[in-house]
């Protein structure tokens, strides 16, 4: 009668292959926290996105110029090092006044609740590169910046916003304000990150200046 014997696994099998599995994790980890990176701008990103065709829909069924503000409050500025230089809250509010490349804005739109970026996101207001809100140069639509629009407050939102903020306009039409029939580009990145490295990777969102639709692009530097 033959003796079946069971193999067993040593020790010594056993630790080399956890040594292994722990060096695949650990080559690994890079790559997923950049992909989970990836994904939360993303989200974002998406978030936003939805946000700006409400306003969109907004100045159609209104017949009146409409803005999505980005700006970022005292205690988010003190908090995060943003210093009010880039946005992380938003909200919709119509143009009270416009004269040329003017806007004055004053009361926020009734249907419009203050959000705020999820995901530890912001959108920087070109504090380490000049393209990265927008248009290089001359794009009417984003107010705010020194080479667009002048934009002013008044009534009760002039004690809850801050200087520092971007408007995207739209026309009654639905179109971008003063685009020059160029598409609007907003980039988001992570707060600790853009703290750090202002050269950090970005989300962009390419918004059409017909449509007001918005286009996803590859994460870029």
């Amino acid at each position: 009668m033959r003796n079946h014997r069971k193999k067993h696994f040593t020790l010594v099998e056993i630790l080399v292959s956890v040594a292994v599995m722990i060096m695949i994790m650990v080559a690994a980890m890079p790559a997923y926290s950049s992909l989970l990176r990836g994904k939360s701008l993303f989200h974002a990103a998406n978030t936003f996105n939805a946000a700006v065709m409400e306003a969109r829909a907004h100045a159609i069924a209104s017949r009146n110029y409409t803005a999505l503000i980005i700006y970022s409050d005292a205690d988010t500025a003190a908090a995060s090092n943003v210093s009010g230089k880039n946005g992380v809250y938003y909200r919709i509010a119509e143009v009270y006044h416009s004269s040329g490349s003017s806007y004055t804005f004053k009361i926020w739109s009734s249907t419009s609740a203050e959000q705020m970026l999820p995901e530890n996101a912001m959108v920087p207001f070109a504090g380490g590169n000049s393209k990265d809100f927008g248009l290089a140069t001359g794009n009417d639509a984003v107010a705010g910046s020194s080479t667009a629009p002048k934009v002013t407050f008044s009534g009760s939102m002039a004690s809850n916003i801050r200087s520092n903020c971007r408007a995207i306009i739209f026309k009654p039409d639905g179109q971008l304000a003063g685009t020059n029939e160029k598409n609007l580009v907003v980039r988001f990145v992570e707060i600790n990150r853009y703290n750090a490295d202002k050269n950090c990777p970005r989300q962009p969102l390419n918004i059409n200046w017909l449509t007001g639709k918005g286009k996803f692009m590859e994460s870029v530097q």
